[in-house]
């Protein structure tokens, strides 16, 4: 394999996968991940990290389904190898490949359009509904021009769906201090079906409808056109002044959506009483922007496990710090800085 330098050396779950990914291409900084747990590797995990090796020519080892321990070699100046547009295939979710992606091309020195074709609303990992909804929306606060257009949804392999990533990066990231959310301005819930029967989907809304006491308008039922395969997908949408937070599952065939919709309904009313902007999953997504931004702060909930183990693995590949403060009630402050050298 090739470098002479010794490889960064991480411990930590599989989901920890795409920011280290993210990290070594920006970085130049190779790395090897010791999964935790007996399990190891899953195809999801092994489906993105083949995108993105093809996509920036960069090199994997132990790239095996229930591999423990893989190392990857990103290569030299990576974005430079993509072409203004290109097209890419992915062997699982199509969010996964785009949240390693993002953060890379961000660091390009053109625009670059990407066509995936893949699992668009994979039961693993970030919801593509969030990921459109609330991500997308908060990189551009950051002066980040990003667009992601869902032609097709796919829920399987064997019907996968095709998105459309268009990204014009800025000179210089704005860093973002995200301290309130402001009045909260809307409530919205929908379903996205496919080939499952519409009723089910419709007494989901109702429930949700019925928790977060909307009207019967802010409700609203899709159907997928042929070729999608078996799902349905739930969101809620809340709307405030100063961003939006999505709270969406995909709901496997032996799963109630009535059950998926309770769970949901009992996540944005949380997020709602506690009167934060930053929900739980947006804030393991902000960090990585905010540590190419080289600072910013947000406030948030109890910090998860996933998100403190984030800010570990950024911790090894940049010089950033990141604290995570308890405050009133359910409050957290999350501050990302850089770590000052001694000299």
């Amino acid at each position: 394999m090739p470098g002479k330098e010794e490889p960064i050396q991480l411990k930590g779950e599989r989901s920890l996968l795409p920011a280290a990914l993210s990290l070594s291409l920006i970085t130049g900084k190779k790395f090897t991940l010791e999964v935790d747990g007996e399990s190891g590797l899953k195809r999801h995990d092994l489906g993105c990290l083949a995108a993105v090796t093809e996509l920036f020519g960069a090199q994997a080892g132990g790239a095996e389904e229930g591999s423990r321990r893989v190392s990857f070699f990103p290569g030299a100046n990576p974005t430079e190898r993509l072409q203004a547009i290109c097209e890419l295939k992915v062997s699982g979710s199509v969010v996964t490949a785009l949240e390693v992606i993002l953060p890379v091309l961000l660091h390009a020195n053109r625009q670059t359009e990407i066509v995936l074709e893949g699992v668009t609303h994979s039961h693993y990992g970030t919801h593509i509904d969030f990921f459109v909804g609330t991500v997308l929306p908060v990189l551009r606060q950051m002066g980040v021009a990003v667009e992601l257009n869902v032609e097709r949804p796919g829920f399987s392999r064997e019907t996968p769906g095709r998105v459309i990533l268009r990204l014009t990066p800025t000179e210089k990231l704005i860093p973002l201090n995200l301290g309130e959310r402001g009045e909260v301005l809307d409530v919205t819930a929908r379903a996205l079906v496919s080939q499952q029967p519409v009723f089910l989907a419709a007494s989901a809304l109702q429930v949700i409808g019925r928790r977060l006491k909307l009207l019967p308008e802010k409700v609203q039922t899709g159907v997928a056109k042929k070729g999608a395969g078996e799902g349905c997908a739930l969101a809620i949408a809340v709307q405030s002044e100063h961003l939006s937070e999505v709270f969406a599952a995909n709901c496997l065939s032996n799963q109630s959506l009535e059950a998926v919709a309770e769970k949901l309904s009992d996540q944005a009313l949380y997020y709602l009483s506690a009167k934060v902007p930053a929900g739980e999953n947006l804030a393991r997504q902000l960090l990585l922007p905010l540590a190419v931004a080289r600072g910013g702060s947000f406030v948030t909930l109890r910090p998860l496990n996933t998100t403190k183990d984030t800010a570990r693995i950024i911790a090894n590949f940049l010089q950033i710090k990141t604290t995570f403060t308890p405050g009133k009630g359910k409050a957290w402050s999350v501050f990302v800085s850089r770590k000052k050298i001694r000299k």
